[in-house]
């Protein structure tokens, strides 16, 4: 799968204008606008892609939220504020996964020897030899 296959789906998934959000339609509506046919990814294979499966969550999250308020009759409006909705959705998640590995990482050097050291010590200044170049 290459990135603009994944940036392609994600869009697709963000986008999602269809009847229930399956994996198995998802997967049917890329076979047909990658033109793929039947050779298309498993729901396995696209669940893997961090990115893929962040865009289906925070797509299937908005669909549980009931719409804020009165809909506008400008539709292009309702459409850019949905997806940036869901963009931040997907950011969010992206931000949550990582301050708990951060926390997990902390917690494991915490409990090698010495590692307190390694957490409070500064990082070792690796640009000296990059100054002769300036």
């Amino acid at each position: 799968m290459t990135n603009s296959d994944v940036s392609h789906i994600v869009n697709l998934i963000r986008t999602w204008k269809g009847g229930a959000l399956t994996w198995e339609a998802v997967r049917l509506s890329i076979g047909s606008s990658l033109e793929l046919g039947d050779q298309v990814w498993s729901r396995q294979a696209l669940q893997a892609n961090e990115d893929i499966q962040l865009a289906w969550l925070a797509k299937k999250e908005s669909r549980k939220t009931p719409p804020m308020g009165k809909r506008r009759s400008d539709s292009d409006v309702n459409d850019l504020l949905e997806s940036t909705l869901a963009a931040n959705r997907e950011l969010q998640m992206k931000y949550d996964n990582l301050a708990f590995r951060h926390r997990q990482l902390l917690y494991n050097a915490s409990l090698l020897a010495g590692g307190a050291h390694l957490l409070v010590d500064p990082l070792p200044n690796n640009t000296a030899d990059q100054s002769a170049y300036r």
